[in-house]
């Protein structure tokens, strides 16, 4: 065979396997990105992470066959990201791009699976196949070790585990990719080796390796079930511990602006909502509130768990949800009313779509709680198209089973003691003590949304505001009131209960202000959430109070002071009868200017606040610099023998005069220096320490004390001549611990 021939048989040759190399890697990375698929559902992702794969083969096979370097390559799989990036599914700008690359990680986790086959993180598979094709692809072709270029791959499996469900995949997918990566070695190791005598030895190679693999499979399907952690149900992966920022404490209670629906209310009768698809007697949902701290009742702590049906996340296209039943496709339009962050909701969501396409990006929903959130709000005109399974009619409340145990506070509750305990006098059971709580409000309670004459009846349900409720000479107050003291009671007697704002749409699916109540669920046995309607715990509208003059409210328990009236956090509509519920925490006897006692200034306390960590971060600066040159300083004085110590000092003093300002050249002789330094009549200083330095022998230590000693009173002298501003800034200055410029050498 003539050379020519030989030579394009080894390029073709070297081109086939440079070929299998990548074919093998991208099968390893569609093994890898495969563990996404509960995340994403479906296999719409492995489009986008295909594309990757496939664009960062192209790029090292490229970079390889022209020879260029690593960070050529490096620069081109950065820009094949942003311009393949845009023709995939995932974001479709560059600064979507960007911003997906730095903080999609965090989205990813925070997104309630399973995500879908369109949105914004679609753009994850695809960057996640892009580098570890890339990567990989560069050192199959580059590098000779046979396992080299596995370590893209395992990478992207490593990355995909802890970016995926806790939930394992199937085992047959582990060892595919085993199985792939170690053929995949073998092949490049078989390359690289020397032929041993003849081919019957690599048969025999081939033959003793699989049997090698299968003792290690039925070794490890025999072993593997005893060992720790084999039975395991989860693994740990980044959402177990990553929480989502999101922070509920910037919206307020959607309870504490009850008062905007009642009759006197601006919403009574303006339009907020328009619904269709809603099976009929099935409400909408607004809010469900959860937790109790004495103020008002919130939507939940997200830090109170982990646990996803604890927290608002993100949501894909669907929803993974149960229970019993009907299916609905349900549509809500917003009206001119409505203008709230709280997304009306109806049973538990199998998917929504927002006519905004911002909302569907920033849409938080908390399973445990079927409660929705849109941070920019809800605004006039928007339509929220939802997938839903709307539970069947509430069950009789008369006969229920409750389940659980409340997370109230007992002392949060502790104000209830004596009203729960005379309302239940001879009722034993829980749940019947329940219901006679229930009915003791609907029978004896009265009714008045505060307006008019009857403006002492203030909004509100914190513990001052309910106390005012049980002692006053009758029971008045609205749904907000009732609700709220209904669910503390029950709770207080150990059953789980939440309050629940939402509305039940008139013939044609308008939802009015008038139509928005609030109820009360409980849990009971079966995991459900049982809803008591408002008409078993409250009053009829029209029962309103006996003209009587407020009183002094007056101790009720001997046993048990209720805390004093909290601060209402703002609601969203707030009337002039809702000011009077307000504190005014310059009057709260808690402040020490309330006693005449010294307070700190208000421009202070604000300073501190906006600007305590940028101050608090430029003081520790400050002290560091301060600090370095203090431990120089420190370390001239003393360390080495005193010739050293006197060159030393000389480096003190000139560096203290570059920090304030002066432009001492470097590779300069000290003769030099105090000439640059003229006007600070340094020339005594070189002269010494070239003495010592220069001179026969070596000087005594106390010698280098003198110098050292006309150092500091040099310093001093120097600095009596400068301002104050100018000494504070010498101090933080950075120059001194800056290599000092060298001047231009002139040649001739």
């Amino acid at each position: 065979m003539s050379t020519p021939t030989r030579h394009h048989a080894g390029t073709k040759r070297r081109i086939t396997m440079q070929l299998g190399d990548l074919v093998l890697l991208a099968a390893l990375c569609l093994l890898a990105l495969l563990v996404l698929r509960t995340t994403y559902g479906g296999t719409g992702y492995l489009i986008s992470g295909g594309a990757g794969i496939a664009t960062g083969l192209v790029l090292s096979y490229a970079g390889a066959a022209l020879g260029a370097s690593a960070l050529v390559v490096a620069l081109g799989t950065v820009a094949a990201y942003f311009i393949v990036g845009l023709a995939v599914p995932g974001p479709r700008s560059v600064a979507g791009l960007a911003g997906l690359a730095g903080n999609g990680w965090k989205q990813l986790l925070t997104t309630l699976p399973p995500i879908g086959s369109s949105g914004l993180l679609l753009g994850i598979p695809f960057l996640l196949g892009l580098v570890a094709a890339a990567l990989g692809g560069s050192l199959a072709l580059r590098c000779k070790p046979a396992f080299a270029p596995l370590g893209a791959p395992a990478a992207l499996l490593a990355a995909t585990i802890l970016l995926g469900m806790p939930t394992a995949p199937p085992l047959l997918l582990g060892a595919a990719f085993v199985a792939v990566a170690l053929g995949w070695a073998s092949l490049r190791y078989h390359r690289i080796r020397p032929t041993v005598q003849h081919g019957a030895r690599q048969t025999t190679r081939i033959a003793c390796g699989l049997a090698m693999l299968a003792l290690a499979a039925f070794g490890a399907s025999a072993i593997g079930p005893g060992l720790p952690l084999a039975k395991a149900d989860d693994r740990i992966v980044l959402r177990n511990y990553v929480h989502p920022p999101f922070d509920l404490q910037q919206y307020p209670s959607p309870l504490a602006g009850f008062r905007k629906y009642t009759k006197n209310g601006p919403l009574y009768d303006t339009t907020l909502l328009t619904e269709s698809g809603l099976p009929g007697g099935a409400p909408l949902r607004i809010a469900t509130m959860t937790t109790y701290d004495g103020k008002v009742w919130g939507t939940g702590d997200p830090t109170l768990s982990t646990a996803s049906t604890a927290t608002f996340q993100r949501v894909g296209t669907s929803i993974t949800t149960g229970g019993s039943g009907a299916r609905a496709n349900v549509t809500v339009h917003v009206g001119s009313g409505y203008d709230d962050a709280w997304v009306p909701t109806a049973g538990k969501l199998a998917k929504i779509r927002f006519s905004a396409k911002d909302d569907g990006g920033a849409f938080r929903y908390n399973l445990a709680t079927d409660t929705g959130v849109v941070p920019q709000r809800l605004h006039s005109g928007d339509t929220v198209t939802m997938g839903a399974l709307v539970p069947p009619t509430a069950a009789d409340p008369s006969h229920a089973t409750p389940f659980g145990a409340p997370e109230i506070s007992p002392d949060v509750l502790a104000f209830l003691a004596d009203s729960v305990g005379k309302w239940t006098n001879g009722v034993t059971g829980t749940w019947p003590q329940v219901l006679a709580i229930a009915r003791h409000l609907r029978e004896t309670g009265k009714y008045s949304d505060g307006a008019g004459d009857e403006a002492q009846y203030l909004p509100g349900h914190s513990i001052g505001r309910l106390t005012a409720f049980l002692s006053g000479v009758q029971l008045v107050g609205d749904d907000e009131q009732y609700a709220a003291i209904f669910a503390l009671m029950a709770n207080y007697l150990g059953v789980p209960t939440r309050v629940v704002l939402g509305a039940l749409p008139e013939p044609g699916g308008v939802i009015k202000g008038k139509d928005v109540h609030a109820w009360v669920e409980v849990h009971v046995a079966n995991g459900d959430w049982l809803a008591i309607p408002t008409s078993e715990f409250m009053p009829d509208a029209s029962k309103k109070p006996d003209n009587i003059p407020p009183r002094e409210q007056q101790n009720t328990s001997a046993a048990v002071v209720p805390p004093p009236n909290s601060v209402r956090p703002p609601s969203s509509v707030d009337s002039p009868d809702q000011q009077q519920t307000k504190v005014d925490h310059r009057a709260s006897n808690d402040h020490p200017a309330a006693s005449g006692g010294f307070h700190i200034p208000r421009a202070v306390i604000l300073a501190g606040t906006y600007g305590g960590l940028p101050i608090l971060a430029l003081i520790c600066a400050c002290s560091t610099i301060v600090g370095l040159k203090g431990l120089r300083r420190r370390r001239r004085r003393r360390r080495g023998p005193p010739s050293t110590q006197v060159a030393a000092g000389w480096r003190e003093i000139v560096d203290y005069a570059r920090d304030l300002g002066q432009p001492v050249p470097a590779g300069q002789t000290r003769a030099e220096d105090a000439r640059t330094l003229g006007p600070l009549d340094l020339t005594p200083l070189a002269a010494s320490a070239d003495a010592v330095v220069f001179g026969p022998g070596e000087p005594s230590p106390s010698a280098a004390a003198w110098y050292w000693s006309e150092i500091e009173r040099t310093r001093r002298r120097i600095g009596r001549g400068t301002t104050r501003w100018q000494r504070l800034r010498a101090a933080v200055s950075l120059r001194s611990l800056r290599t000092p410029i060298r001047p231009a050498r002139v040649t001739n």
